[in-house]
């Protein structure tokens, strides 16, 4: 039934950015009123770097275009470190394994993993005043860091053929390319054209961001190039792209290949020949520039992996593969040392904190709050119809756009799950007024509110979702239906926690611990009994109570252990979970265990909500209590089609992320407060709530 909007909320007008960092984190308990609190802090103002292609192409750009060269040379290299001139010796950079730099590095080089080298803490480390040497085994994984370093303004560069060039010492130096080991697939002479205009890749990071989210060097192997285009399957060959220079190229190059300049990437002309759906695989002479181009590819949003040793794995004619690295002539024999050169990362004052105390000092404030975590549809009813619009919510719908457009909340606007807590998202969200979420049945609503809540937003979820709002099966079509649940064994005696685990290791700012959390977690009850049936006792998740005392004594899942939901904060009972082994999170519904799956994720854990909590696993009315009824739990509230729409906001500030920024007077952070589904909802809102939003989600997850 489709029904006319009795009134509809106006759009926002995205507010000026105030930051979110330091929320506290709620989570569902077992307690019928959760509450949660606001508290003034001055926090620094967190303006975002510009994101999207656009952005990421122009730090690129004048990476390319700085007119400087990419490699240096190992004797060069040894020249600069002893011309008895220390000031213009480069910072060096080794991203070899700690194992194999211990046996021997450059020195005065330092080591960073890979993974860690574009990280906050590293770049607000590295000297923006001097040359940056990075250096690997053979050049290729060093010519990626190198070609992230420059697109993020450093002086970098990379070592030529890296430390298989520095030393002979296979000990040191154990990887290495070696021209016996070249292939001798075919090659063709007769040039390829990239003509296509395709769209460029959507992508909303800024350039530190992209950079950041590219943690592995990428290369393939010329077998294994080989094979993909030979398998009688076209549907998987890659798009090849060879930068060599248009004379070398025209010697002979892979066949299929199309040829670029590595300075044209700065080029928007040139990137539109370049398919952003399909895999692309760039090649040089020896793996150098074509390392540097994946890296700012995949930085650009397209999926490219680079050939290892570029063309001279391919092929053994000495006319086409040139350059190639000579372990006689182009390896040295340069001194090593073995003493490590300590690098300290470093957070700067304007930093989001991060790690796990940080985490955790968000959610503790949020769980500590005081405010009720759901709101039901009768009040979010006469909250939108009370002639008073000054109160009306901000409402999100997680819903897919496909059943958003079936019909949502009058005034709701559609964001995914995963883009909900995205930095454009949350500088358009309002600060100044509540946030409803809303999904299908409130489990994918909590989890988004508990992240919302923990970013300081005065967000709640929407007690049962869509479902509750409507009895119309095509708009809520995904509820809760008692009929379905399962009649699975339950035990009444309590089970202790009394293990002393380590807390996580976790390296995000809330911020960042939110936005990696990307889909909603959830599990049914016939999948979590049969983890806990099949005869293996290894893949047995640690099951995690959130009701009242009283309600856990009268039945609980087999080996389950109750915890009240805001004792969260306490470290005292996260000390008692296992960060190594998996955890499901129940309550009534849904709705708190949702919450404080988000947040247990945040810090760190591998948490999973039990889809529609107790409820799903038994029909014992006195186990099973607050289940969700079709019949008196659902409205028939109106609902509209017309679409509302959300812009996300990028502000124009930029400052790079760890800089300081003067803290905006009486910057007000809400703590916001997460999942209690599972409990009866006050009359009203509370001045304070938590946010929710649901995800897309999966099938399996029941829920959208």
């Amino acid at each position: 039934m489709q029904k006319r909007l009795l009134k509809s909320l106006a759009v926002i007008i995205p507010l000026a950015l105030l930051i979110v960092a330091l929320p506290l984190l709620g989570a569902c308990s077992g307690t019928e009123e959760p509450t949660m609190v606001t508290q003034l802090a001055p926090m620094p103002a967190l303006s975002p770097e510009p994101i999207g292609f656009d952005a990421i192409h122009e730090g690129i750009s004048g990476y390319l275009n700085s007119g400087s060269t990419w490699n240096i040379k190992a004797e060069d290299l040894f020249l600069l470190l002893n011309d008895e001139d220390t000031g213009n010796d480069p910072f060096i950079i080794s991203v070899c394994t700690p194992e194999d730099y211990a046996k021997g590095h450059i020195p005065g080089a330092v080591n960073i993993a890979f993974g860690d080298i574009v990280k906050n803490g590293t770049l607000n480390a590295l000297p923006k005043d001097k040359k940056i040497v990075v250096y690997c085994y053979t050049g290729q994984s060093g010519s990626q860091a190198t070609a992230m370093l420059g697109a993020l303004g450093f002086d970098a560069i990379n070592l030529l053929h890296g430390m298989s060039a520095w030393t002979k010492d296979t000990e040191v130096a154990p990887k290495r390319f070696t021209p016996e080991t070249a292939k001798d697939y075919a090659f063709e002479t007769t040039p390829n054209e990239a003509s296509d205009d395709y769209p460029y890749p959507t992508i909303d990071k800024s350039v530190r961001g992209a950079a950041q989210a590219y943690t592995s060097a990428k290369n393939i192997k010329a077998e294994d190039l080989f094979l993909l285009l030979n398998d009688d399957a076209t549907s998987n060959d890659p798009f090849i792209v060879s930068f060599r220079k248009p004379e070398d190229y025209a010697k002979g190059h892979i066949p299929g290949a199309v040829n670029i300049g590595f300075t044209d990437l700065a080029k928007k002309d040139t990137l539109a020949n370049l398919p952003p759906d399909r895999p692309i695989v760039a090649y040089c002479y020896t793996g150098q520039t074509g390392s540097q181009a994946t890296a700012l590819l995949n930085m650009l949003g397209y999926d490219a992996t680079n050939l290892l040793y570029g063309m001279c794995s391919w092929t053994q004619n000495a006319e086409v593969a040139t350059k190639c690295f000579d372990n006689e002539t182009a390896s040295m024999d340069y001194e090593f040392e073995l003493t490590p050169n300590i690098f300290v990362p470093k957070e700067e004052p304007g930093a989001e904190p991060i790690g796990f105390d940080a985490i955790h000092e968000g959610i503790s404030g949020y769980l500590n709050s005081g405010s009720t975590w759901n709101i039901k549809a009768e009040d979010l009813f006469l909250l939108l119809n009370d002639e008073d619009t000054g109160n009306d919510p901000f409402i999100i719908s997680v819903c897919t756009p496909e059943d958003y457009a079936k019909g949502h909340i009058p005034g709701a606007v559609n964001i995914a799950f995963g883009d909900i807590v995205k930095n454009g998202t949350l500088n358009a969200l309002p600060k100044d007024k509540k946030i409803v979420v809303y999904c299908y049945t409130g489990q994918s609503g909590s989890q988004a509110t508990a992240m919302l809540g923990a970013l300081g937003f005065d967000a709640i979820n929407l007690l049962h979702g869509m479902s509750a709002w409507t009895k119309d099966t095509e708009v809520a079509p995904k509820r809760f239906t008692p009929e379905t649940a399962k009649d699975y064994a339950f035990e009444t005696t309590p089970n202790e926690a009394s293990d002393d685990y380590p807390y996580p290791t976790i390296d995000k700012s809330v911020r960042g611990a939110a936005q990696a959390y990307t889909s909603a977690k959830n599990i049914k009850a016939e999948d979590l009994f049969l983890l806990l049936n099949d005869d293996a006792t290894s893949n047995d998740p640690f099951i995690v109570s959130f009701r009242k005392p009283e309600d856990y004594a009268k039945g609980h899942i087999p080996g389950a252990v109750n915890i009240g939901f805001t004792d969260l904060a306490k470290k005292d009972t996260l000390a008692n979970l296992p960060p190594d082994r998996p955890i499901v999170a129940y309550c009534y519904t849904g709705q708190t265990g949702s919450q404080a799956t988000a947040l247990l994720n945040m810090l760190g854990y591998d948490a999973t909500n039990l889809l529609y909590g107790m409820c799903s696993w038994t029909q014992n009315a006195e186990v099973a209590t607050k289940c969700f009824d079709n019949e008196t739990a659902s409205m028939d509230y109106e609902f509209e089609l017309t679409p509302n729409i959300f812009v996300p906001k990028e502000e124009p500030a930029t400052p790079p992320e760890g800089e300081p920024q003067p803290p905006p007077e009486g910057a007000l952070v809400m703590a916001v407060d997460t999942c209690v589904a599972c409990h009866s909802s006050q009359a009203l809102l509370e001045e304070v709530a938590s946010p929710e939003v649901e995800e897309k989600s999966e099938e399996t997850s029941g829920e959208g």
